[in-house]
């Protein structure tokens, strides 16, 4: 057999055994079968002999199952969806199951046509962090008998029928506003990108609400999308929002890259105002504990989010599914935000 890649059948075919036979040995049912000693241990030295390797993916497909299951998110680099990659890839291994990962970079096509790769591939199921959750792909994914789960961008319509894990990101907002709000700030502004994306417009939603709370009357530049193509790079932004005649006393960033980007903005052009700034941030950087100004952030549960999404998504999973007395339920857990500085 030298140059062949030897099957289960060759190994049964040379000891004038059942395929059967040779495959509850290697499963270890050999003893509750009733297969004898002596046959065990022939079974077990030719396959040593052969360095024989059973064919995992055609023995998972025989049992409607192939153990992978796809992660979909905007993009994998950034720190925070890296986190929550090497989470799931931990927590998968312990129940048997590998990751495979795609980034859409916040395009639903290129979203779409890696849905469709992994389907191919037919993955058990899949956990999204949608390009656009009120996308009608999105409806479709429900309807279609795959297993997902949407987490960290949660679908607005009661329409679409997924289980979604995330936060609430207006509250989440809201409170980091508050607290630089009571640190002694009035002239907030906050500084965004993607804004027409549900996550982003309820962060914003959160920041307007507390401003409006505070009775603070917001003027029309605090509101800032960073937009290279539309000449609104951060180094813009910050030097309209602190080189004005009133400039601002605080800012706050959707997200933490961007946090980052305005910290060495400032840092870069803006040093002498640093002493008079406070920053926000929703999501939290390593880096935010060793920098000046001090950044308020809400820091995401990611364990906590990662966990509910896996469990929510094994639930509905092949073989899972069925030690359901009945079929997993759609879900929403909203985790709470810690805020801290």
């Amino acid at each position: 057999m030298k140059g062949k890649r030897i099957s289960l059948a060759d190994i049964a075919n040379e000891l004038g055994v059942s395929k059967t036979t040779v495959s509850f040995v290697l499963n270890g049912h050999a003893e509750t079968k009733k297969i004898s000693k002596k046959t065990q241990e022939r079974v077990e030295a030719l396959v040593a002999k052969y360095n024989y390797r059973p064919n995992a993916v055609a023995r998972n497909l025989r049992l409607g199952s192939t153990k992978v299951i796809g992660l979909i998110v905007p993009d994998i680099s950034n720190p925070y969806y890296a986190k929550i990659a090497r989470m799931l890839e931990d927590q998968a291994s312990d129940k048997g199951y590998h990751v495979i990962f795609g980034s859409s970079s916040e395009s639903i096509e290129r979203e779409r046509s890696i849905l469709a790769k992994f389907r191919q591939q037919s993955v058990d199921g899949i956990l999204l962090a949608s390009a656009d959750v009120n996308s009608p792909h999105i409806e479709e994914l429900a309807g279609s008998g795959l297993p997902v789960v949407l987490f960290d961008r949660i679908a607005s319509s009661s329409e679409v029928k997924l289980s979604s894990i995330g936060v609430d990101n207006k509250s989440a907002m809201r409170q980091v506003t508050k607290r630089l709000l009571a640190n002694g700030s009035k002239r907030i502004a906050m500084v965004c990108n993607h804004i027409g994306q549900l996550a982003t417009d309820s962060r914003v939603e959160g920041y307007q609400e507390a401003m409006n709370d505070a009775n603070i009357q917001m003027e029309s530049n605090w509101l800032q999308e960073v937009n290279e193509s539309a000449g609104k790079s951060m180094d813009t932004i910050m030097a309209e929002l602190l080189n004005a005649k009133q400039p601002v006393d605080a800012v706050v960033f959707s997200n933490s890259l961007l946090a980052q980007d305005g910290l060495k903005s400032i840092h870069q052009n803006h040093a002498e105002q640093i002493a008079n700034l406070q920053l926000g941030c929703f999501d939290k950087l390593d880096l935010f504990d060793y920098v000046t100004p001090k950044v308020v952030y809400a820091e995401q549960p990611n364990e906590a989010i990662v966990r509910s999404a896996f469990e929510t998504l094994l639930a509905q999973l092949p073989g899972q599914a069925k030690q359901q007395k009945e079929p997993a339920a759609c879900t929403k857990v909203l985790h709470e935000v810690k805020v801290a500085v």
